[in-house]
């Protein structure tokens, strides 16, 4: 289990140093990342914050913010680039059908 777990640090170490190569690169994709994220739930506090009322249409604030970043988490996982049409190429090809019959990992 140590062992594992040292393969794993080293991975997660390299994978960051190998990001950290073009520094300006890695800070302003990370910004335009997160820029409409933090831009929508300013909106939302905007919107809110200039109603009266603590919801609108059953939604709180929070509850707004919950279900965007939810929406966004579950953007990411379901956007994986070429998983999609990777699938669908199996599918098309009728080269799925050993995927039904083995346990192979599709994402490796």
């Amino acid at each position: 289990m140590i062992d594992s777990l040292r393969v794993h640090w080293v991975i997660l170490r390299t994978c960051i140093e190998e990001r950290l190569v073009y520094r300006g690169d890695f800070a302003f994709a990370t910004l335009v990342r997160f820029l409409p994220i933090v831009t929508q739930i300013f909106l939302w506090g905007a919107i809110f914050g200039s109603s009266s009322q603590t919801s609108l249409n059953g939604y709180t604030y929070a509850s707004m913010v919950s279900y965007y970043l939810l929406v966004m988490v579950g953007r990411a996982f379901s956007s994986m680039p070429g998983l999609a049409s990777g699938i669908a190429r199996d599918v098309r090809d009728g080269t799925v059908k050993k995927y039904l019959t083995q346990p192979i990992d599709m994402l490796g």
